[in-house]
């Protein structure tokens, strides 16, 4: 089964204070800010290619199989060349280096549910949901909890796992009545297919509720007491742990994520425990001048002091799995084909006076490229609301043929780039981890904590408060099946 490591925090080697290591982070992402906020599409334009290093433009050119050499840097395990220039080795090393660590465990056993439970699941899905419920009901049992809230609970296939598999009760919580009726279906389905869940049966303990509601701090108190009350009568002791919730959200987006950090570590005692993993950092709101909760990012005071700024640019980049390439190699192609064609097509925009270098470009989102540049062109043109005869099919092809060259620039400039986006998710992780450690320490009796003075900031570690209060962050699923696969596990 799943369990919770002996580390609270894993960090990468030569790193042993959490602080000290999200300042490094910082700093390395400061000093390539122009390389993680370059948008491609300026690519000719802004003369990109010219921003690189020339010797290290001459060292990615030269190889031979260029393609397949470029494209295994973002790998676990990147081959470098030892005769490029020590300041492009220092960069991959070092880009790499900083990165949380991505793979998770091996030879760990888990739950394999039963066929029926399977319905509407992808692969991905089913890997992820086998592992996040087996490792919820293991932190539930573990603080006598017998009630979760799924926030962002979708299609509800986290919310059926922990009822109908892991005999706990759910309160599954969505804003989005589509998806709530959805999952009900699904119950339904599965209901039918096993006699155990059905309702007359003796020994059925597990309870699966879908509500369509906006979950805030000013409600939550009057929704779980609500529901809470409904699910279990047994007891009117507001310290039973199965009054207690775990609130938990498997790839919630953006704000939600830190919504569901602050509703376990700030508001109430009825939420003991959290198990969350994130997605979709660009969806997280940053404003400089503000902090948390008035924004979603940065989390920590210790980020906040700082005044670090990542930019949604970053924050898309941040989002990015570059170390799926080289296990996707045809994909690949087609997604670099995919810069050119873009870049290619604002050059000509610009050269033309339909488009400014100065402004930020038409958003062409993805365009249909199955007929070549000349198709890609024209279904950019009709997406952009402007005239086929803008750029005519011989334009097109001209373009093309003068700047084909620059295709494997572009794949070597974007490679280079995505290098940072472990780096910048890690500065996302990390500051959500000392959040909830600063929150969690706050919530301990004085006797339980020591103040550590320095450079920690005011952080507190605790020597001989219960191993199942913390605040634990780690790999949980395969990062070639399921990239954002960073599980946070906190308990108060």
């Amino acid at each position: 089964m799943v369990s919770l490591p002996e580390k609270e925090i894993n960090l990468p080697y030569g790193f042993k204070d959490p602080i000290e290591y999200l300042k490094a982070l910082v700093l390395w992402a400061e000093k390539f800010q122009w390389l993680h906020d370059l948008h491609i599409v300026d690519f000719f334009t802004h003369e990109q290619w010219n921003m690189i290093d020339q010797e290290w433009r001459l060292a990615l050119e030269q190889e031979e199989n260029w393609f397949d050499t470029v494209i295994q840097l973002p790998s676990f395990e990147p081959v470098i060349n030892p005769s490029w220039p020590d300041t492009l080795k220092e960069y991959i090393h070092e880009t790499h280096r900083l990165s949380l660590l991505r793979v998770r465990p091996k030879n760990e056993k888990h739950t394999q549910f039963k066929k029926h439970m399977l319905f509407g699941m992808t692969g991905k899905k089913i890997h992820e949901v086998e592992r996040m419920s087996d490792l919820i009901q293991q932190v539930a049992k573990q603080h006598g909890i017998s009630s979760a809230l799924d926030l962002g609970s979708g299609q509800g296939y986290l919310s059926r796992a922990l009822a109908f598999h892991h005999d706990m009760n759910v309160l599954a919580v969505d804003m989005s009545e589509i998806q709530t009726k959805g999952a009900e279906r699904f119950d339904r389905r599965v209901i039918r297919h096993e006699e155990k869940y059905k309702e007359d049966q003796e020994g059925y303990r597990g309870r699966l509720t879908h509500i369509t509601e906006l979950i805030t701090p000013d409600n939550i108190l009057s929704v779980l007491t609500r529901w809470g009350d409904d699910q279990d009568d047994s007891s009117h002791d507001e310290d039973d742990p199965k009054k207690h919730w775990l609130i938990c959200g498997l790839h919630t987006c953006g704000d939600l994520s830190t919504l569901i950090m602050r509703l376990f570590a700030t508001e109430n005692d009825k939420v003991s425990c959290l198990v969350n993993v994130g997605c979709c950092y660009h969806y997280l709101t940053e404003k400089p001048g503000f902090s948390f909760p008035e924004t979603g990012f940065p989390m920590s005071d210790t980020l906040a002091k700082m005044n670090f700024i990542m930019g949604t640019t970053a924050r898309v980049l941040a989002c990015h799995s570059p170390w799926q390439w080289v296990h996707q190699k045809q994909a690949s192609k087609k997604s670099f084909e995919q810069h050119f064609f873009r870049a290619l097509l604002q050059k000509i925009m610009v050269d033309k006076g339909l488009s400014s270098a100065s402004k930020a470009p038409p958003l062409a989102h993805r365009i249909n490229k199955k007929n070549g540049f000349t198709g890609y062109v024209q279904a950019a043109l009709k997406k952009f609301g402007m005239s086929p005869d803008s750029i005519t099919a011989e334009e097109a092809d001209q373009y093309l043929e003068e700047y084909k060259y620059a295709e494997k620039q572009i794949t070597i400039l974007w490679t280079l780039r995505s290098l940072l986006a472990p780096v910048l998710e890690s500065i996302v992780l990390v500051d959500r981890w000392l959040y909830l450690k600063e929150a969690v320490l706050q919530k301990r009796p004085l006797e339980e904590t020591q103040i550590i003075s320095g450079e920690h900031d005011g952080l507190t570690k605790n020597n001989n408060a219960p191993p199942s209060r913390g605040v634990w962050m780690w790999p949980l699923f395969d990062p070639l099946e399921s990239p954002r696969n960073i599980v946070f596990v906190a308990s108060k």
